[in-house]
């Protein structure tokens, strides 16, 4: 209840702070069989929408899925991108694999693990990925820009190519001259280039029996191929929507509530945070920063060693969510340390739940204004999560030493 509390508040906010679009902020999103006008902008999981769209579509999250008109233009980044239908303008996709059957109106860039194109493309195509696929009933009416490990044209491009892959096989018809780098590049059977071949790479084109280049070839050995040379021609821009000073609100009030949680449940342990901040602020905040910047390297070693045991396997679930709540928890006794250090001032009584969360919600909301620039706001976040954790960490220490240092507990007399 608390999660989908704060993600309906995320939602309002959102709408509220962008009028002339509709936003979404959620866990797993469907929408089918919709006829909206205007511009809709998601967050969220997994993102489904089928119907009509009168305007742009802007969506990060996991697995998306879209069948639709689209009025405008659609803007994508995603684990899993599966596109069909058709947009009124380009298309800009950022993603694991994408699926690209729409019919797009202008130009389209995309960059992806998996890419596979089968739909038209009324001006360029910008593909760049590991494995690259221009389907057969893939129609570009512009040029084709490809950069990749493998890179496969079995459709029809109407306005010439410049490739750098590895691989290049050509089983489509390409108008137009080609630029390219590769170590490997076949024009197979039903082939056709109606333009001119330059070729840079470690071996000579291979024509196939019933291939055909109707321009001139000019290959030259190149001893060294780089094909991420060719990843300045791709340009995918993403809007990120909402803006960084719609998302500073719910953040924090999701890291407000979770500090008021904190000291609801455990006062004594916030109040012991807050007194080791205070003791060692600058320690803190290394201690935190350290643990913060090694924690990719951490989390891979307790990921080996869970996975070497039955039951280990069952925790590493566990452990690769609960480490970014441990983060966003350390936020909010950043946020307490601070507003401890600024609002008490007899450090040896505890502040009272009252002032306590007072003081929290002052330092949030200072950060969350500080989001107006997204550098300050950033910086300022990260410096009060380190502060969090350091002396969170601190603390824990604390406690195992005292607990360990306390006397056995004298035997009742008899």
């Amino acid at each position: 209840m608390f999660f989908r509390f704060i993600s309906a508040c995320a939602v309002l906010i959102s709408m509220a702070a962008a009028p002339a679009a509709a936003q979404m902020i959620g866990g797993d999103i469907t929408l089918r069989d919709q006829n909206r006008e205007g511009d809709l902008r998601v967050i969220a999981g997994d993102f489904t929408y089928t119907g009509r769209l009168g305007g742009d579509l802007s969506v990060i999250g996991g697995d998306i899925t879209v069948d639709a008109v689209i009025g405008g233009s659609a803007s994508i980044v995603g684990g899993n991108v599966e596109l069909s239908g058709e947009t009124g303008r380009g298309l800009h996709v950022a993603s694991g694999v994408a699926e690209i059957d729409a019919s797009i109106g202008g130009d389209a860039d995309i960059a992806a693990g998996v890419i596979r194109v089968r739909g038209a493309v009324v001006g360029d195509l910008k593909a760049a990925g590991a494995v690259v696929t221009v389907g057969e009933t893939a129609h570009i009416g512009g040029r084709l820009h490809g950069a990749g490990e493998r890179l496969s044209i079995a459709g029809r491009v109407e306005g010439g190519a410049r490739i750098r892959a590895e691989e290049v096989t050509v089983s489509g018809v390409i108008r137009g001259d080609i630029d390219a780098e590769a170590n490997s590049f076949t024009i197979a059977p039903g082939g056709r280039i109606e333009g001119a071949l330059r070729l840079r790479g470690a071996a000579a084109p291979v024509i196939a029996e019933g291939a055909e280049v109707t321009g001139e070839i000019d290959y030259a050995y190149a001893d060294v191929f780089r094909h991420a040379r060719g990843m300045r021609d791709i340009n995918v821009r993403i809007p990120f929507m909402p803006s960084i000073r719609a998302l500073s609100v719910p953040i924090t009030f999701s890291a407000f509530l979770l500090g008021l949680l904190a000291c609801l449940v455990a006062p004594r342990g916030v109040a012991r945070i807050a007194s080791e901040f205070r003791r060692r602020p600058f320690a803190s905040g290394v201690v935190g920063l350290a643990v913060f910047a090694f924690s990719p390297v951490l989390l891979v070693a307790l990921v080996v060693l869970l996975a070497i045991t039955v039951i280990g396997v069952f925790l590493i679930p566990v452990l690769v969510i609960g480490w970014p709540l441990m983060l966003f928890l350390s936020f909010a006794f950043g946020g307490v340390a601070v507003g401890d250090l600024i609002f008490n001032r007899r450090p040896e009584t505890p502040l009272g739940l009252g002032l306590r969360a007072v003081s929290l919600l002052v330092v949030l909301v200072a950060v969350a204004a500080l989001g107006v620039s997204p550098f300050l706001g950033f910086t300022a976040g990260l410096i009060l999560m380190c502060i969090g954790l350091g002396a969170w960490i601190f603390a824990m220490g604390k406690r195992n030493g005292a607990a360990a240092s306390e006397p056995a507990p004298a035997p009742a007399a008899a």
